[in-house]
């Protein structure tokens, strides 16, 4: 008779996701607002860093979210749940995701009682299962977590006054990475222009690049429109040079994109062809 074999190394944990974050190269996430465990592992086979599983604005229910964590780990893919701090992040973080994208953060104080949430005592106030799936389930005796199981905090800046405070936030102990949201941003802001749009995403980043702090410009680039896919190859040559190291695809987007793109080819096709 054997005995029980201790839990698989976690491929999705906070650790490894943590490791990318720091180790000073660029990374490259994808944003998913839709339920398709076969988009994440398509995902990991094509290298992404990191998956982002928007669930602030997509209604995808915490089933379909488990098993897109499931395949996420299949192929070696650190999965963030893009959320509020409410009670459904507690649950999928227990399931397995390696952090929090926390939308609209607006104060060090906040993002504080946000870090609380996310680490367990005595560092924090984050209640714990030793029968979920991130602690095998029960099979094993509870383990005590670590500084290095901490979930990954990626704190999102989407309004032009936090932007002038940005300095604040870095000195916060516990975010991994920034991510500015242009659409929000810009809302904010009344009707700028794209140049005074893009001078405050400017500010925010040079502050990050100036610490070292990892940063995201949304999914999009200003510059190439608000309703862009992704930034020009321009503009994230620019954004690399000026210390950005952090790039998100927005998934959804560059598949109707590139759906819409085969359609016209075909079409072009049919229209020459000659029966």
């Amino acid at each position: 008779m054997t005995g029980l074999h201790g839990p698989a190394e976690a491929t999705n944990s906070p650790a490894r996701l943590r490791a990318k974050l720091r180790g000073g190269e660029p990374v490259v996430g994808a944003m998913v607002g839709f339920a398709s465990p076969d988009i994440i592992e398509m995902l990991g086979h094509a290298g992404y860093d990191f998956v982002t599983i928007d669930i602030e604005h997509e209604p995808i229910d915490d089933s379909a979210i488990m098993a897109m964590i499931r395949a996420a780990d299949s192929v070696g893919l650190p999965a963030v749940v893009r959320s509020p701090m409410d009670h459904r992040v507690s649950t999928l973080l227990n399931f397995g995701a390696a952090g929090v994208q926390v939308p609209d953060v607006t104060s060090a104080q906040e993002v504080q009682q946000i870090v609380s949430r996310l680490r367990t005592p005595p560092r924090g106030s984050r209640g714990g299962s030793h029968l979920s799936r991130v602690a095998g389930y029960g099979a094993q005796p509870a383990v005590h977590l670590t500084n290095a199981d901490d979930p990954v905090l990626i704190a999102m800046i989407e309004d032009a006054e936090v932007a002038t405070r940005v300095e604040d936030l870095l000195t916060c102990d516990g975010v991994d990475a920034f991510h500015v949201g242009p659409h929000d941003l810009r809302a904010s802001m009344g009707d700028p222009t794209d140049a005074e749009l893009q001078e405050v995403i400017d500010r925010v980043v040079d502050a990050c690049a100036a610490t070292g702090a990892m940063v995201a410009v949304g999914l999009v680039s200003p510059r190439a429109g608000l309703d862009a896919a992704v930034a020009t190859a321009d503009d994230v040559t620019a954004r690399r040079a000026r210390g950005q190291r952090m790039f998100v695809v927005a998934i959804s987007t560059f598949l109707a994109r590139q759906l819409g793109a085969q359609r016209s080819q075909l079409a072009e096709a049919l229209a020459r062809a000659t029966p």
